[in-house]
């Protein structure tokens, strides 16, 4: 019979399995699983080291550790992310939420976070992550998130209640690509599919496990931008601003599209100092007031780089 391991010696056999199978921070993600299947604290795992796990518990940790090694991303297994104030549930209906998109929220509450009672679309909620965190930060706003997918919707809600904002926040079931919501709104704030499908083969193993429609954008990765353009008068009222995350590289095409539409677009960098954001007015938007000027969007003077 298997002589039964100590907590100590089970972690440390589980760090050299896992970093033996090329998993980086092999000694992190082993403490999270290993306090997921344990149902314990991370200071547990020193605290209690000579603790000998029952056979249900070091069973659990194997299993988590095997589907790990197999590619499965970290916070599905976790089963959930922090993000700003909230704690997001996610499994493989969603994609996992980003530090970019946390920095996305960043921007659009350093430019509309004085102004109140504003009318928000999360265009392809997701988790909900975005339309959460708005909901919980932005004055007495008002979210609309959208997504084509019902499952998403359904994770995004049960995220809305945990998380204590599903009063602010109404979900609807909308493909963007075909339709638009009945009302335009203050601000349009997305994280769209933005991976071109040539990208497809190159990517970590990790983001196969995550829903591929909510990945890729067309051959260019270009397809919800096209469209969402095309159609900003009808999303957004008088006066109404745009905030979208965008993937590497993409930045100089989008500016010479918009443009091209007689839409001005500016664009933000990530913390990596990387283009990861455009913004903009809908391009029939009255000139801006005085109180505008001193939020304007970011111009190479004026603007932190996000």
């Amino acid at each position: 019979m298997e002589q039964a391991l100590s907590l100590a010696e089970l972690l440390r056999r589980s760090r050299e399995w896992l970093a033996g199978r090329g998993v980086e921070n092999a000694t992190r993600e082993v403490d999270e699983l290993a306090c997921r299947a344990l149902a314990c604290r991370r200071i547990d795992l020193y605290l209690l080291h000579d603790r000998v796990p029952s056979p249900q518990e070091v069973d659990c940790l194997r299993t988590l550790l095997k589907r790990r090694a197999h590619g499965e991303p970290l916070q599905y297994l976790l089963g959930s992310q922090p993000f700003r104030r909230a704690e997001i549930r996610v499994d493989s209906r969603v994609l996992i939420p980003r530090p970019e998109t946390e920095e996305l929220v960043e921007l659009v509450l350093a430019r509309e976070g004085k102004r109140h009672g504003l009318r928000v679309l999360d265009a392809g909620t997701g988790s909900g992550c975005v339309a959460i965190s708005l909901a919980q930060e932005l004055p007495d706003c008002r979210v609309l998130a959208v997504d084509s997918s019902r499952a998403a919707l359904d994770l995004a809600q049960e995220n809305a209640r945990q998380n204590g904002v599903e009063h602010l926040v109404e979900f609807q079931q909308l493909n963007l690509l075909t339709a638009w919501p009945a009302e335009q709104v203050d601000v349009l704030v997305s994280n769209p599919p933005y991976v071109a499908e040539f990208e497809r083969g190159i990517l970590a193993p990790e983001l196969a496990h995550e829903p591929q429609d909510a990945l890729f954008g067309g051959e260019d990765g270009l397809l919800f931008y096209r469209r969402f353009a095309a159609g900003l008068e009808q999303l957004l009222c008088p006066g109404g601003r745009f905030y979208l995350e965008i993937g590497s590289g993409q930045a100089a095409a989008l500016v010479e599209h918009f443009g091209g539409l007689g839409i001005q677009v500016e664009t933000g960098q990530d913390l990596s100092g990387r283009d990861r954001f455009i913004s903009g007015l809908r391009p029939d938007s009255p000139p801006p007031t005085r109180e505008d000027h001193e939020h304007a969007p970011h111009t190479p003077e004026n603007i932190p780089h996000f």
